[in-house]
């Protein structure tokens, strides 16, 4: 679960490198805007959730079945948004599309695996 987070921060890495590259004016500053939002936040959003739903309902902190797909759908949508139209524009209209239905996958498989762990009681008998 912790591979999860390194994906997070390579998008911040990504995100300094095109901020940079647009200041140099070679690139539109918006790509690394997204770089931070989607590839960044979104990658540590989910990752967190995953994470601290387990903690504090008194599980272990292992992946849940679908969970490294759902993480790996986050990392897609990144990609999609960011780093595809800077080597395709012309079709950047698709890779949002691409972008958007992986995101919404991967926070509808996040939903479909958490939502009964976080509707029940802990599983230590802790209150909470």
């Amino acid at each position: 679960m912790l591979w999860v987070l390194y994906l997070g921060y390579s998008w911040l890495v990504i995100g300094f490198f095109l901020h940079a590259l647009a200041d140099l004016a070679l690139i539109d500053r918006l790509q690394a805007v997204h770089a931070f939002t989607a590839g960044a936040i979104g990658t540590f959003t989910i990752g967190m959730m995953a994470r601290v739903s387990l903690g504090h309902s008194g599980r272990r902190i292992e992946a849940l079945p679908w969970m490294s797909a759902a993480f790996s759908l986050v990392f897609a949508a990144a990609f999609f948004r960011v780093l595809m139209p800077l080597l395709w524009p012309d079709f950047t209209d698709w890779f949002i599309i691409a972008a958007a239905v992986c995101w919404s996958l991967a926070f509808a498989i996040f939903g479909l695996r958490y939502s009964a762990i976080l509707m029940r009681p802990r599983t230590d008998g802790r209150p909470g």
